[in-house]
């Protein structure tokens, strides 16, 4: 069972850096994380990076990104968490 949900906005300061400070600030794990990552403007070897410490480091089990996360990101998220991961955006 997935019980902690982080929403983030744009995350301007790093999607990774927010999980991370809500763990230490509630001393519990986040297991979703919705929202905005901001990740459009770097390339697919730094968001592979992000995405495996996101997932395997930071123990996130579900994803679902939005808004400003860019292509890339998205295709790399869905990659990783296959079945855990929902698409947060409209689809034509």
């Amino acid at each position: 069972m997935l019980n902690n949900l982080l929403v983030v906005g744009c995350s301007h300061t790093g999607v990774e850096e927010i999980v991370n400070a809500t763990r230490n600030a509630t001393g519990k794990t986040v297991d979703t994380v919705v929202g905005g990552f901001h990740l459009f403007p770097y390339d697919s070897t730094y968001i592979a990076s992000l995405v495996d410490k996101i997932k395997n480091e930071l123990g996130v089990r579900l994803v679902s990104p939005s808004h400003c996360t860019g292509h890339i990101a998205f295709r790399l998220f869905k990659e990783a968490y296959q079945d855990r991961y929902i698409y947060g955006g409209l689809v034509l």
